[in-house]
């Protein structure tokens, strides 16, 4: 079982992560993979915006009050929501109190969970949005695009359905494949020496149905949604006998 499979357990405490979306088929190798290159954001994010808009034809008839819609496709999920990154003690101060070389709060921190280092988590985020140069110097070598990701929100349904987004060994609800559109950062605090204490970072995220793993195409179609949807029960009464059955 991999980290992710454990974040995923019933009695684990949630957090949203996402990380590239792996180039494997293997289950077991997608979520070594997927453990490797996992993004935990610090916090849980106090909102998350998901927007989606049908694209219609519209045909004015002559002497119509309404013109005729004719459904053409969709213009794609668009997912937004803010991350916030602190820390409560300055990264080079963390070697004097237990931390490691890479700088991680050490056993002797007040409160490890809210100590990170800020500005490699901003450098992260902004690597998602950029491509890989196989010659700096030169637009003749190999170039690869920046990565699609997965993103998860545990416990959301922000997938829809079952099977639309394998997360370590399991299908989830609660995950999609995304490229990132946007990152504008703001830093709010500093440390004495320069180095980031608070940082807000906007993201904005496509949904994407292209895939790494045979350059495949996976439509999202409204039946995971309608079938993870019917388990809805309203407690309201509406006072139909035929309804309310």
């Amino acid at each position: 079982m991999g980290l992710l499979d454990i974040a995923l357990s019933a009695g684990a405490s949630s957090s949203c992560y996402l990380y590239p979306e792996p180039d494997v088929t293997s289950s077991a190798a997608r979520s070594i993979a997927a453990t490797k290159t996992a993004f935990v954001f610090q916090y849980w994010p106090q909102t998350l915006q998901v927007s989606y808009e049908p694209e219609y034809a519209e045909h004015v008839i002559p002497g119509a009050t309404h013109p005729l819609y004719q459904w053409v496709g969709g213009k794609g999920r668009t997912i937004s929501f803010e991350a916030v990154f602190t820390a409560e003690l300055d990264q080079n101060a963390f070697g004097l109190l237990g931390g490691g070389a890479l700088g991680g709060a050490g056993p002797l921190t007040p409160s490890a969970r809210y100590t990170v280092n800020v500005a490699a988590a901003l450098a992260r985020l902004q690597s998602f949005m950029l491509p890989t140069y196989e010659v700096p110097s030169s637009l003749n070598g190999k170039i690869t695009p920046p990565s699609r990701l997965i993103l998860v929100f545990p416990s959301t349904g922000l997938g829809g359905g079952q099977g639309s987004v394998k997360v370590g060994s399991a299908d989830t609800f609660d995950a999609i494949a995304v490229i990132l559109r946007s990152a504008p950062y703001t830093i709010e605090s500093w440390f004495p020496n320069g180095s980031p204490r608070i940082a807000t970072v906007h993201l904005t995220f496509n949904e994407t149905i292209q895939h790494n793993v045979g350059g495949s195409i996976r439509y999202v179609g409204a039946k995971p949604y309608a079938d993870y949807g019917s388990t809805f029960k309203s407690t309201q009464s509406l006072g139909i006998p035929e309804l309310e059955q």
